[in-house]
């Protein structure tokens, strides 16, 4: 809410099925921290195949369920050069890992399913921005990955 407050132009954007993540403390697990947060509702909800344009950039919606029913991943494109593309996975996965599972929507079978099949079939110079950690590439992911 304070950041609408600052930047009231600013989109909330996430989608579909985490959706309800946002304004309930239930289903977003804030609680357990001993805060129960709740967000403005989402401006945008997202699916699969859409595209997002930040700052002049644009980035297709890959939606990579698992860590939460909602979980999504942000390629840049839509037709980069070789070398350029960039993807912010998320919680979705890391440096020589993948995202926790084991809270409420979660699915580890979904996860390595959607990142083998979605984010491998990506270039292997494709720079990848995890949500924690360092960066990586899906090339590094795919030959070191013990989860993929």
């Amino acid at each position: 809410a304070d950041l609408k407050a600052r930047f009231p132009n600013m989109q909330i954007c996430v989608h579909a099925d985490d959706a309800a993540c946002l304004v309930k403390p239930s289903k977003n697990l804030s609680f357990l921290q001993g805060v129960a947060y709740k967000s403005p509702p989402a401006d945008v909800t997202l699916k699969e195949g859409d595209v997002l344009t930040v700052g002049g950039c644009e980035f297709k919606v890959i939606h990579v369920p698992g860590h939460t029913p909602g979980g999504i991943c942000l390629v840049s494109g839509p037709e980069p050069k070789k070398g350029s593309r960039v993807l912010f996975s998320g919680d979705s996965l890391f440096a020589g890992g993948i995202g926790r599972t084991d809270f409420p929507g979660g699915d580890s079978d979904d996860l390595v399913s959607n990142l083998k099949t979605k984010v491998l079939a990506l270039d292997d110079d494709t720079a990848v921005y995890p949500g924690h950690g360092p960066p990586t590439t899906v090339g590094e992911e795919r030959r070191s990955n013990p989860y993929l």
